[in-house]
């Protein structure tokens, strides 16, 4: 179906999304495209679709994936989904029939060894869905003071000991200063 990558609650989505045919959909956050698949399947022959992912090597593989399949009836665009509200209306999708966001980390992004999410093999320490924007994570350790880093841990890990573990981070880049490897 799609490299290896199910798509979680398919069935459940397309049921409660219920796109028709000729309808407009959006799906947020495209990632390996199953969802998106089966509401091109659900709406064949004339439905559309937006597919938006922060993260440019989905949606590349998407486009390769389903292009063949269903040619021009999708639009691919690369971005946060909190840029929906800008990026639908110039893509044509200003009024849609049905929206779908599945948030959090695909299984591909956790076993590429290059995007840093994964923990089972070394990688850079990179950790973000767009490789063209903000911060790699290597940078952010190697440079933040352990305040700036507790911080970091609190307010995206929620993690209850970041202080101590901000400050074992930076007495081990005394000794060891080049980070850059999960």
């Amino acid at each position: 179906m799609n490299e290896g990558h199910v798509p979680v609650l398919a069935d459940e989505v397309v049921a409660m999304l219920a796109p028709a045919p000729g309808s407009l959909q959006i799906d947020g956050t495209v990632g390996g495209g199953g969802h998106a698949e089966r509401m091109l399947e659900a709406t064949d022959p004339d439905g559309r679709l937006l597919g938006l992912d922060a993260d440019g090597a989905a949606i590349a593989r998407v486009e390769a994936r389903l292009r063949p399949r269903f040619g021009d009836r999708f639009e691919l665009r690369q971005g946060n989904f909190r840029e929906l509200a800008r990026v639908a209306p110039e893509a044509g999708f200003s009024v849609v029939d049905g929206c779908f966001f599945d948030l959090g980390l695909s299984s591909q992004q956790l076993v590429d060894t290059d995007r840093g999410f994964g923990f089972r093999a070394g990688g850079p320490l990179d950790m973000r869905f767009d490789t063209s924007r903000g911060v790699p994570a290597a940078d952010l350790i190697a440079s933040l003071d352990a305040n700036a880093l507790a911080a970091l841990f609190r307010r995206y890990g929620e993690e209850p000991f970041a202080g101590r573990i901000a400050r074992a981070i930076v007495e081990a880049r005394a000794e060891a200063p080049k980070i850059g490897r999960a």
